[in-house]
């Protein structure tokens, strides 16, 4: 499959970049970021209120450790499947999020070129946009990871008693 340079910069958004990025906030760069990137913020939009109603979830399904009798869903066992399950969930957003990312650098230097001279400061205005896409995915993931964490610690916690 081919795509022209037209196509990598909406598909990238590298057509329309900046040279200058004052906000790290998503919603300061979203009408400069492309279609892959917007889709994958969709993604991990999905994955992040999953990830949030799952572990909710999962710490009201905790065994009280008076009660003799836990319903079935609230096994250890089972809470430790769905913990490894957003574990996972995580994971493959992070490796998805990563391939993405460096398969979209490259069209960094595919830029309008409006210039005459050396186009460097539409490059680094271009290398800004992922960057600052970058750090708002990777905040995204840092916050998924900790919950997930938590939530483990308390469940291995609770396992232990």
């Amino acid at each position: 499959m081919v795509i022209g340079e037209g196509g990598l910069r909406e598909l990238f958004g590298t057509a329309r970049c900046p040279s200058e990025v004052y906000y790290y906030a998503i919603w300061s760069i979203w009408s400069q970021l492309g279609v892959l990137y917007k889709l994958y913020w969709l993604l991990l939009s999905i994955a992040s209120l999953y990830t949030l109603f799952s572990t909710v979830s999962i710490v009201r399904r905790l065994p009280i450790s008076n009660q003799r009798t836990d319903p079935p869903e609230s096994s250890p066992s089972r809470l430790a499947a769905r913990i490894a399950d957003l574990r996972q969930i995580i994971a493959g957003m992070f490796f998805t999020f990563g391939a993405l990312f460096f398969w979209s650098l490259p069209g960094a230097f595919n830029t309008p070129g409006l210039s005459r001279g050396y186009p460097i400061n539409e490059y680094i205005g271009s290398f800004r946009l992922h960057f600052v896409f970058a750090a708002n995915v990777f905040s995204v993931l840092l916050f998924l990871h900790c919950i997930q964490w938590f939530v483990s610690r308390r469940v291995l916690g609770n396992c232990h008693r």
